[in-house]
């Protein structure tokens, strides 16, 4: 389950977009738009909405 209020983190590095929960791994993807899909996905499954959903995309 995923708490409400959670953080999600989008980096890229090395052509792998990595997606951090709340400070804590929770999946690579190779694309931005997979990446972002995966993350939606996650919040539709949360009990109550989402709280804040912060998005950073950068190249390391």
């Amino acid at each position: 389950m995923i708490a409400p209020g959670s953080t999600f983190t989008l980096r890229l590095r090395h052509g792998i977009w990595r997606v951090m929960m709340n400070g804590a791994f929770f999946a690579d993807y190779r694309s931005e738009a997979d990446a972002r899909d995966g993350v939606a996905q996650a919040t539709r499954h949360m009990t109550s909405p989402a709280k804040l959903v912060l998005i950073v995309s950068n190249e390391i």
